[in-house]
């Protein structure tokens, strides 16, 4: 049920945020029967539930802190995807553990491609339409983090338009202009106060993202290491040492028995604890603040 939920999720409210099409009010009306029909599903599978996209972890708000709340306790405020909201989750359970809270400030649906310029999707044309939000600096010197984690979790397997161009990661005028938007925002939230830790895309978990997906995720992951490399109090932490050890195999579809990412993208469940588990004391030694 968990894949089937996840899979219509990502169908009927992920990908009309990415392209746009709710954005208008009036939008909302014009679904078809049949997408009302499986968002009803939807909702009566993941009772108890937060949100759709991420089930089964704790909601965390983008104004406030969720997590522990010892008196010195400290502070992350999460940005990035819908993949980045639901390791959200996940740092919120393990608050009391880790003596973190965290925030969320990550925006579902948003593609950080386009920074560089409209983008499309390879097969079908449609553009997508949300942006990444350019507020990360802002609401690091309001909320005042210790820490920010930036993590994209979706396969940058789009085109985008570059000088009337239609390219991809891995060509050199895309990789160029990400790399210049993504170091202008790792350099204002450092100007904010906090620390940044840039996490790697994992490469993907299913085919569906075609064959050239792990090649695209590999140039995007490169990019964010040369940004870490670049702005001082900055680091990068490969995620895939955890999800994905095995460079010449797939990605684990568990761990320690735990399903992981049974979407092929989120951790919805026991595994979004799991991973922030993993990925929360890597993140603070690497930065000396553990």
């Amino acid at each position: 049920v968990s894949i089937a939920v996840a899979v219509l999720s990502y169908i009927v409210v992920e990908q009309p945020i990415r392209r746009g099409a709710l954005k208008h009010r009036g939008m909302w009306f014009a679904i078809p029967a049949s997408a009302i029909v499986v968002s009803i599903a939807i909702i009566g599978a993941t009772v108890g539930a937060e949100s759709v996209v991420d089930s089964n972890t704790v909601a965390v708000q983008a104004d406030t802190y969720t997590g522990s709340k010892a008196p010195r306790v400290i502070r992350i405020l999460v940005v990035g995807d819908s993949v980045a909201s639901s390791l959200a989750g996940g740092i919120a359970q393990v608050g009391e553990e880790l003596t973190v809270a965290v925030a969320n400030a990550a925006r579902i649906g948003c593609n950080p491609l386009k920074w560089v310029g409209p983008v499309r999707d390879p097969s079908t044309r449609e553009t997508f339409d949300v942006p990444c939000p350019d507020d990360w600096a802002a609401r690091a010197r309001t909320l005042a983090p210790k820490l920010v984690i930036i993590m994209f979790g979706r396969p940058p397997v789009n085109e985008v338009e570059v000088k009337g161009r239609w390219l991809r990661a891995c060509d050199a005028p895309v990789d160029k202009a990400y790399r210049s938007a993504l170091q202008a925002r790792v350099s204002a939230l450092r100007a904010a106060g906090p620390r940044v830790v840039i996490v790697t895309v994992p490469r993907p978990a299913t085919r569906l993202w075609g064959p050239d997906a792990d090649q695209r995720v590999s140039c995007v992951n490169r990019v964010g290491e040369s940004v870490a490399a670049a702005v001082p109090g900055t680091t990068a932490v490969d995620i895939n040492k955890l999800l994905c050890p095995d460079p010449g195999r797939r990605c684990l579809s568990s761990i320690g028995g735990t399903p992981v990412r049974e979407d092929g993208l989120h951790f919805r469940g026991a595994d979004a604890p799991l991973v922030a588990r993993w990925l929360v004391p890597r993140a603070l030694e690497a930065l000396g603040t553990g």
